[in-house]
């Protein structure tokens, strides 16, 4: 007889008001890490749940399974939700994020490093750049790991107001489909990285502009700097 044990689930539960106790990458809300040692991969669900003001990242993943719905993930002093493959092992992280909504972050709403995710009903809204450098601000980034090209897909989403660049891919695979970027400096940028190229599909159903001034949904290939991926705080 086999048994196994069900992913934890986190529900309705407040995470809040990590600041940096000795260096800048501390302050974090919640890290979910694999244990290459003992071969495990974390696989965890988070539901209508809260993250707010943290420091460096609220949510963070390095090869994990992460479903995320109906959170909330704001006012963050670096990126709010980090989906990463493990930079030792380069093993990458799967998530699903339905029905949630990441505010106010600065850097990125999302970045997802060499990795796959999944966004259904989310919105990314008010990504503002970081304060000391005033670079960066963008709602969603797909960041090739060097190893793993990263595959994003945004479904019934939207993007909003982001400082910087609505979906910036550096050399990352995007599927948009029944999505709105409303108001961004750049609707989406592409760019490669090495040998390898960034990939834009168009799922039809789009809507690209700003109030009544619509547009096209193109994408532009600006020279914008990557965010620096995420680190396991651990």
């Amino acid at each position: 007889m086999s048994s196994t044990i069900a992913p934890p689930i986190i529900e309705a539960t407040a995470f809040r008001d990590n600041i940096p106790a000795w260096n800048d990458e501390v302050g974090r809300g919640l890290e979910i890490e694999d244990w290459p040692e003992a071969g495990e991969r974390a696989s965890v669900t988070i539901r209508t749940s809260a993250f707010e003001r943290h420091h460096f990242a609220a949510l963070s993943a390095f090869s994990a399974e992460l479903t995320i719905e109906g959170t909330l993930i704001r006012d963050t002093a670096g990126r709010g939700l980090g989906i990463s493959s493990d930079p030792f092992t380069l093993l990458p992280s799967t998530a699903v994020v339905r029905w949630c909504s990441l505010e106010r972050n600065q850097i990125a709403g999302t970045i997802i490093v060499g990795s796959h995710a999944e966004f259904q009903g989310t919105r990314i809204v008010d990504t503002a750049p970081h304060p000391d450098t005033g670079v960066h601000g963008d709602g969603l980034v797909a960041l090739y790991d060097f190893v793993q090209q990263p595959q994003i897909e945004l479904v019934g989403s939207s993007i909003e107001r982001s400082a910087r660049a609505g979906i910036a891919s550096f050399a990352g695979f995007v599927r948009v489909e029944s999505s709105s970027l409303e108001c961004n400096a750049i609707a989406m940028n592409g760019q490669n990285l090495g040998e390898v190229s960034f990939e834009f599909e168009d799922g039809s159903g789009n809507s690209c502009g700003c109030g009544q001034a619509r547009d096209q949904c193109k994408v532009l290939s600006q020279s914008l700097e990557p965010p620096e991926p995420l680190d396991p705080g651990s």
